[in-house]
């Protein structure tokens, strides 16, 4: 929860004892106050050492091996809309962990951060939707919009990361589904 949301339902917690008898004066309003808002931080800080960095593979052929050790056998390929997270350094491999508790190791060069990429490719697509370079002009465009068609903002974003119109290792994004594109820009376009 952010820390917005939390003074805000302290301040209502607040006024609610105040209202209802349970805090007479202003100095028990304000130690209500600071253990809701302490609380309020320390929850905070708490969600923020849970959350797990995810990261992506990028390369140009769209995959990348996992192999069981670094530089042994390969295990299966890893594609660019898998997310992982990284669980240790041996020699040029990331060891990785995926969401059903498989790992394995994949080369350094290939890994990249997707909260990072994400925003990349959102920073691209911005400045293309700005210059309407997604339209389809007498030059032509590979997303073949139209003048007369005005699709959403979302539709324009996954219309550019579908058709690579991006820098490469953006097209995991190439459907409405791969991430919250609101929350997101949010959080990129700061």
């Amino acid at each position: 929860m952010s820390k917005v949301k939390l003074i805000g339902v302290a301040l209502m917690v607040i006024i609610f004892f105040a209202s209802c008898g349970g805090v007479e004066t202003k100095d028990e309003m304000n130690n209500v106050h600071e253990a809701i808002t302490e609380e309020a931080v320390e929850a905070e800080g708490e969600a923020s050492e849970n959350i797990t960095e995810s990261y992506i593979i990028e390369d140009s052929d769209g995959y990348s091996n996992l192999r069981e050790k670094p530089g042994g056998n390969v295990i299966r390929k890893v594609y660019s809309s898998e997310k992982f997270e990284i669980i240790g350094d041996e020699n040029e491999y990331k060891k990785v962990k995926f969401p059903d508790a498989s790992t394995g190791y994949i080369h350094n060069s290939r890994v990249v951060n997707f909260n990072v990429k994400v925003c990349e490719c959102l920073h691209s697509a911005n400045e293309m939707i700005k210059k309407d370079l997604d339209k389809d002009f007498s030059t032509g465009s590979k997303t073949g919009f139209s003048d007369n068609w005005v699709p959403s903002y979302t539709e324009r974003l996954v219309e550019i990361f579908r058709y690579n119109q991006c820098p490469k290792g953006c097209g995991f994004l190439g459907d409405h589904d791969a991430i919250d594109f609101k929350s997101e820009l949010q959080r990129c376009i700061k």
